[in-house]
């Protein structure tokens, strides 16, 4: 088997690993995270490149938190979005929305339902870190990504409104 390229995979273990490694880099940078749904989506714009999001109906808000497509670690510090920050949401399709902050930065982001993401395993018991595969892992994120349409479309509500919805 070439192992030069990525191997498609969509293991059920391999999807619980990536899960854990995303969770853990997400945890890492927000307080108070447990409350947070999180989901991986891919920036165009402010940070740009992959980000995990994390999102929550009380309060209401939402976090960008942008990684390293290859180490999946924080690239830069993360950004809570809020109804004291945010000036518009623009709903571009279920998966595609861009926010923007009262201080002028813009995220659009989207949001997939089966992402593929690198995920570098052990090729060996070697403990070796060159004895590594780069598998291409796709990631079912899809009941998460619809509990993000329902959650962006609750906050352009509350922004257009003025106010937390109830």
């Amino acid at each position: 088997m070439d192992t030069t390229g990525p191997v498609p995979s969509s293991e059920t273990a391999l999807q619980d690993e990536l899960r854990s490694r995303l969770r853990a880099v997400f945890d890492a940078q927000i307080p108070n995270y447990g409350s947070f749904n999180i989901a991986y989506a891919m920036g165009q714009a402010g940070s740009g490149g992959p980000c995990l999001i994390g999102f929550r109906n009380q309060p209401l808000e939402l976090v960008v938190a942008p990684i390293d497509a290859n180490t999946y670690q924080a690239s830069e510090p993360a950004v809570s979005i809020n109804l004291t920050n945010l000036s518009a949401v623009g709903i571009y399709s279920e998966e595609s929305v861009e926010l923007e902050m009262s201080t002028g930065r813009t995220f659009r982001i989207t949001c997939s339902p089966y992402p593929t993401l690198l995920l570098k395993t052990p090729q060996s018991d070697s403990g070796d870190p060159a004895d590594t595969n780069m598998l291409a892992v796709t990631l079912d994120q899809s009941g998460e990504a619809a509990e993000f349409s329902d959650f962006i479309n609750a906050f352009a509500d509350a922004v257009e409104a003025g106010s937390t919805p109830l």
